[in-house]
């Protein structure tokens, strides 16, 4: 008989030391977040402090021996690599004596400085031993941001980890001091990072030798359980007829999707009419939607359809997290509902295509005569089955996933 396997945190130490980080809630945080001084200016380095080796989570054994481990160490930031939505990147010397070495260290935004804000997908599976703790992240509160912002970077160095000790072409992860993760530099040693592989025109005997660098990266990768599922994906900056930066443009060049339908049902006449899916992605929301991007469009590299768009420079995210009662609940679906009906209220009465050959807004009203209250009945029966279903699907999927049945990895 199968053994049961334990319920699995991101908190759990696993094979290496990472401890839980401490959170404080505070309700009285202005706009600059906690410990963020007003008259500070962020972009400039900051003088040399202590280690924190010595308080931090440190990397797998056996530690490198160009880490420097002693207390007496002094820290010195000397501004930022790179930012991203949720973290930004600084380097970082280290210096003991005679010995000093360069590091990266990637630290995790307040909740306020985060751009990245819908991470309902980064999340999912993942839990923590304290209740108090999991309610916070699922509300979004602002401890609970705190929390999942240490949660990520928990995981990240969990993986780092693992990947380091199995071989892995990965930087070491010298330590973990709450939301803060230090690793091994890969660059020079005056402080240029190493490019990444977009920006790097290799000859063909390179390209062949990257090749077999990435091949091995990511058999390693699959060993231990872990993929990178992603869409390929492109920003264009499209230059204005000026110097002034408002009139510029950056398009979004996504790889388009495959319908899930396309699974259930024979889609050989869609196929054949739509060059990619690229093209059938754009065609539908011109033909579903009243207003579309105007530079909506859609391209096609290596075979591969994309789907072009003007990337906002404006991010907007509803906080759900005070609508609680049923009245409130319902009276939002109701005005969503009816944003989604006009945002859809569009006929295919003057569409140029011809992939279907009938009136559709005739059809559906032909269908629907005299049956609205048995549509809305049907519809609500069958929304009400369907939400059931995902919920006994996810939890079958949770705990297979938890029991090691699935043959992947949290991270």
């Amino acid at each position: 008989m199968p053994q049961r396997t334990r319920r699995r945190f991101d908190d759990d130490d696993d094979d290496f030391d990472i401890p839980t980080p401490t959170f404080t809630p505070t309700d009285d945080l202005d706009e600059a977040g906690p410990g963020d001084d007003h008259d500070h200016d962020d972009s400039l380095p900051k003088e040399p402090a202590w280690s924190t080796y010595p308080d931090a989570a440190h990397g797998p054994a056996p530690t490198p021996d160009w880490v420097i481990t002693s207390a007496a160490a002094t820290d010195e930031d000397l501004g930022v690599l790179k930012t991203g939505k949720e973290a930004e990147v600084s380097l970082l010397r280290r210096a003991h004596g005679d010995h000093a070495v360069l590091m990266a260290v990637k630290r995790y935004r307040h909740a306020h400085h985060r751009l990245f804000h819908r991470d309902a997908g980064y999340l999912e599976g993942r839990r923590v031993r304290k209740s108090r703790e999991m309610r916070a992240m699922q509300n979004r509160t602002e401890f609970g941001r705190e929390v999942i912002a240490g949660q990520w970077a928990i995981a990240e160095f969990h993986v780092l980890s693992r990947l380091w000790s199995a071989g892995a072409a990965v930087p070491y992860p010298v330590q973990l001091d709450g939301t803060e993760l230090m690793m091994e530099f890969i660059g020079t040693a005056d402080g240029v990072a190493a490019p990444r592989l977009a920006q790097l025109r290799p000859t063909p005997s390179e390209a062949a030798d990257l090749y077999g660098q990435l091949r091995e990266v990511l058999l390693r990768l699959a060993e231990q359980g872990y993929t990178h599922g992603d869409l390929s994906a492109y920003n264009v900056l499209v230059e204005g007829f000026s110097q002034a930066l408002d009139n510029d443009v950056v398009l979004s060049m996504k790889q388009a999707n495959v319908p899930a339908v396309s699974r259930f049902v024979d889609t050989a006449a869609v196929e054949k009419y739509f060059d990619h899916e690229g093209h059938r992605t754009v065609v539908s929301q011109r033909a579903l939607q009243v207003h579309t991007d105007p530079l909506l469009g859609y391209t096609e590299l290596d075979g591969v359809g994309y789907v072009v768009s003007e990337l906002s420079p404006y991010e907007v995210d509803l906080d759900w997290s005070g609508i609680t009662e049923p009245d409130e609940i319902a009276s939002v679906v109701d005005l969503l509902g009816r944003a989604t009906a006009k945002i859809h209220c569009a006929s295919d009465e003057d569409s140029d295509q011809d992939l279907v050959d009938f009136q559709v807004e005739d059809a559906i009203a032909e269908s629907v005569h005299r049956r609205r209250k048995e549509l809305v009945t049907w519809v609500t029966d069958f929304g009400m089955d369907y939400a059931e279903r995902v919920r006994e699907d996810h939890a079958l999927f949770v705990d297979a996933f938890r029991g090691g049945r699935i043959g992947v990895s949290a991270i």
